[in-house]
Parts: C-alpha cells; sequence; structure tokens
C-alpha cells in the first residue's frame, strides 16, 4: 500500500465531512466563510510544519536510528508543550503542576524505553546520536505547530481574522475545512512526489511507500485506519480548541 495515499484518502476524508457539517449547521451562506484565502495560508504554513517533523522521523529511520530511540523520543512531547504554552500563552502552572507534568514524562519514558527494549528486534542496536537530534528537531517543530494551530482555533493573533473592524469567530468544523484542505494539498504534492522530484529524493519517498503504484492494494484494514485516524484528529482538535495543547499531549500520552 502506497503510504502517502492513506494520508491523502484521509485528508479527503475529513475534509468532507467538514464541508457537510458545515454546510448542513449553517446553511449556504457559510460559503463565505469557508472560501476566505487568509485562514488557508496560515493553516498552510502550519500543516507544512507537521509534515515536514514527519519527513524528519522519516529520516531518522532511514539513517539508522534505532526504534527505541525514535518512540522514547517522542514522548517528550508533553513537557516541551508545556514550556512553550507557559511562554506563548502566558499560562502560570504552580509548582505541584510542574511535579506533575515532570513525573508522568518521566514515568512514560522510562514505560517506554523498557517496552520497547524487551523486543528481540531492538536489542542489539545502540543510542545514536545524530538519530537523537533529528528526532528532537521533529518533535520541537511538531509542538511549535500544535501551539499555532492552538492560537488558530482560538481565534487569536496568527489566524484572526475580521470584519467591519471586529474579531469574527467561527465554529470549529469551519475551521477544520481549512486545516483539512491544507493537509491535503500538502500530502497530494508528497503522494504525487516521485513523479517530479529528483531521482535520489524520489527513492527516498518510495522507501516509505511499500508499493510503486498510486493506491496499491487496499484492503478494508486501511479503511479501519482512515476512519480510527480521522476521528483521532478530531477529538485532538476539539480538545485543544476547548482545552489546551498541553491537555491533548496529555490525553495522547496515556491513551
Amino acid at each position: 500500500v502506497y503510504l502517502f495515499s492513506i494520508i491523502v484518502v484521509t485528508n479527503l476524508t475529513s475534509l468532507s465531512v467538514a464541508l457537510f457539517l458545515s454546510f448542513f449547521l449553517e446553511g449556504p451562506d457559510v460559503a463565505q466563510k469557508i472560501f476566505r484565502f487568509g485562514p488557508l495560508v496560515r493553516f498552510m504554513g502550519i500543516s507544512f510544519l507537521f509534515t515536514f517533523a514527519s519527513v524528519l522521523v522519516l529520516l531518522a529511520y532511514r539513517i539508522g536510528t534505532p526504534p527505541v530511540e525514535v518512540v522514547t523520543m517522542g514522548y517528550i512531547y508533553m513537557p516541551i508543550s508545556a514550556v512553550l504554552s507557559y511562554y506563548v500563552f502566558r499560562r502560570r502552572y504552580g509548582t505541584l503542576e510542574w511535579l506533575s507534568v515532570a513525573m508522568m514524562s518521566l514515568a512514560v519514558l522510562v514505560f517506554v524505553l523498557l517496552r520497547e527494549e524487551s523486543k528481540d528486534e531492538v536489542s542489539n542496536h545502540s543510542f545514536k546520536l545524530q538519530g537523537f537530534g533529528i528526532v528532537l528537531g521533529a518533535v520541537a517543530i511538531s509542538v511549535s505547530a500544535s501551539i499555532l494551530a492552538e492560537r488558530c482555533l482560538k481565534q487569536q493573533d496568527l489566524c484572526m481574522t475580521r470584519h467591519t473592524g471586529q474579531r469574527q469567530t467561527h465554529k470549529f468544523y469551519i475551521m477544520k475545512v481549512h486545516l483539512d484542505f491544507a493537509s491535503l494539498v500538502i500530502s497530494a504534492l508528497l503522494w504525487l512526489s516521485p513523479t517530479f522530484l529528483p531521482r535520489g529524493s524520489a527513492d527516498f519517498m518510495e522507501q516509505w511507500s511499500r508499493s510503486r503504484h498510486f493506491f496499491g492494494t487496499w484492503g478494508w484494514d486501511q479503511v479501519k485506519m482512515v476512519i480510527v485516524v480521522v476521528g483521532q484528529g478530531w477529538a485532538a482538535g476539539l480538545i485543544t480548541k476547548e482545552f489546551s495543547t498541553v491537555i491533548k499531549a496529555i490525553v495522547q500520552t496515556m491513551a
């Protein structure tokens, strides 16, 4: 199965759901809120950051970074998001809250490290400093994108839209249209990239495709994966909009 075809179908499905909800709940007049260039450009930048972080993770795997190292480092997402939220949103956490985040992060890191090291296939792999730096950069970029997305979803400065001098707030499903369309454009470019990229870059993309065809052989497993990822994306967006990136990170860590 071509990996990027799953991502494209996932984004297209989520976009279809967002468009259906927008027109069903808001009526035809919602079109003027959906087809706005400004929010689309802002979400395009956020989608690019998420995609770039994913490419860095793939690069870490390609240079031989052990999976135990990649997976374990991925769980520092939560403490980094708490620190960035402190500075970006001026959130004030108490001593007990910082201690709770630290204890939860260490506990999860130790648990994941022990779980991954118990697998036979990673028992002979050693620590790779270069891969560590790449994964750390990927996590930092992903957290930054999440913080920017939170500002957009909460209609703060980054993605604030104005109409007649006043802030104009939108429902989550309307903003999800912008986010999903931006993600669809970027994922479609990745999907089609082997046809126009130089040979070396095309080989890198094809290494993760598991198929030289644009879709490959789809089955019920891929359909279930799309449904689960779409649901997870909507849940993560709603939690981020109503609460914060830190809460979303805690929920994902405990899941």
